[in-house]
């Protein structure tokens, strides 16, 4: 075989691949919505309402500022295992540029007596609970994802889009 056989070769070869993996990337379920269920072997979790709440968050004490934007999520959780769990690793937004954000420290003092954070909850089996969690992003984030994810130390994550 010539050198230039074997190139052309490669080439078409690399071409193939090419299509099987653009082939693979179209074929991936969407990611859920608001409201979707997004179930794991050990766990389920709704996202039930993500809301921008502005630059500014009155707490218990004090008030919070931002130059961003803070955006309240609430979700619930359901333990399908048949132990006690909880969370040490909470749930990230994640935004168009593919940038992680964690929940705001302290974010309990800045909810209503009604509202709980995931912050050492435990999670009963077969029970479903309600949390919220209050997130500090930049001002130019747009197409919000949460993770949701297995309460196993490294379980699968999935994302949900939030419509914000």
């Amino acid at each position: 075989m010539t050198t230039r056989t074997v190139s052309v070769r490669a080439f078409v070869l690399l071409l193939a691949l090419v299509g099987v993996l653009l082939a693979c990337k179209s074929n991936r379920a969407p990611d859920p919505k608001l409201g979707e269920v997004v179930t794991f072997d050990d766990s389920q979790w709704t996202v039930v309402k993500a809301t921008a709440v502005g630059n500014t968050l009155q707490g218990i004490a004090e008030m919070k500022k931002t130059t961003g934007k803070f955006v309240k999520v609430e979700f619930t959780v359901t333990n399908k295992s048949k132990e006690t769990e909880s969370i040490l690793d909470h749930p990230k937004l994640i935004d168009d540029q593919d940038r992680e954000y964690g929940p705001i420290e302290a974010q309990s003092l800045f909810m209503d007596e009604r509202e709980k954070s995931l912050t050492l909850e435990s999670l009963s089996p077969d029970m479903m609970q309600r949390f919220f969690a209050i997130y500090e992003i930049p001002a130019d984030s747009k197409g919000l994802r949460f993770e949701a994810r297995a309460l196993s130390a490294f379980g699968k994550r999935q994302k949900v889009v939030l419509g914000i």
